[in-house]
């Protein structure tokens, strides 16, 4: 639409026509085609952060302090929306990292360990900082959760609406042309397979492939390949007519024996009557 186009609907709706977009906690309301300035504020952010202390003599603990409580929630707003590409975590990492070594004074410091090892807890010998990556994901994967648990939300229904109108969450592909919102989101549902499970009620909603419901502390759900005629089924079609119980000769005559032996040892239980995800 031009310009004039925008002003004349601008004037017949009664509202005034705005150039530009505005930001909120340093995230701009439009992304542009290229992802750069989408963090590119958060990392300005914190380098100005650490210029500021750069004068500063500051003990190991309060550069730890300043780092887990200060620097590492500049970018938590843009990460719980977005996956960040790789180069961007990583200098996020390198500012963080040359704090610590060296006050932020450049990249001439040495790094006696890397980061990833300053990112384990405690416990383990680390320091207990953030890893960014995976913090990425857990907090985009939240925008997931709250699909399966609200999917009749206003956010649920224009994402259904948009990128997966014939299919459940779970199921959905990537459509022609997505949003960078949907793309991360998309990245980021392998953590929601990983971390939750199904409640079995009927089972007509849950898949007997890719699907996690199985009560097994290795894997909780059952993976390719299978026989062909596997990947159509729901748990439906695994049990008694009738009955919530396993149709244990047809689960035997499906799957390899260690497999149907996981499956005949998950418990059903009669008091749920829907299937549901719950987070284990």
């Amino acid at each position: 639409m031009s310009h004039a186009a925008k002003e004349d609907l601008a004037r017949i709706l009664g509202v005034r026509l705005v150039i530009g977009t505005g930001k909120y906690l340093g995230l701009s309301s439009m992304i542009a085609m290229s992802k750069t300035a989408t963090y590119t504020y958060s990392k300005d952010r914190i380098w100005q952060k650490i210029n500021s202390w750069r004068g500063c003599t500051l003990s190991k603990t309060g550069k730890e302090v300043i780092i887990k409580y200060v620097l590492q929630s500049i970018p938590s707003y843009i990460m719980s929306i977005y996956v960040l590409p790789g180069t961007a975590i990583n200098d996020i990492e390198r500012m963080l990292i040359s704090l610590w070594w060296g006050g932020g004074r450049g990249t001439g410091d040495i790094k006696w360990i890397t980061w990833e090892r300053l990112a384990c807890p405690k416990a383990l010998g680390g320091i207990g900082f953030r890893n960014f990556h995976d913090f990425n994901l857990a907090m985009v994967a939240k925008q997931g959760w709250n699909f399966l648990m609200n999917p009749t939300s206003l956010v649920s229904q224009i994402f259904k609406a948009r990128h997966f109108p014939r299919t459940s969450f779970l199921d959905a592909k990537l459509c022609f042309n997505p949003s960078y919102a949907w793309r991360s989101i998309s990245m980021s549902r392998q953590v929601l397979l990983h971390g939750c499970r199904w409640c079995i009620g009927d089972g007509s909603h849950i898949r007997a492939t890719g699907y996690p419901w199985l009560h097994s502390k290795v894997r909780n759900l059952i993976p390719a390949p299978q026989n062909q005629g596997v990947y159509d089924l729901f748990l439906s079609d695994l049990l008694i007519d009738g009955v919530k119980e396993w149709d244990v000769d047809k689960v035997i005559e499906l799957f390899s024996y260690e497999r149907a032996r996981v499956v005949i040892q998950t418990s059903l239980f009669p008091s749920v009557q829907e299937d549901r995800v719950v987070w284990q």
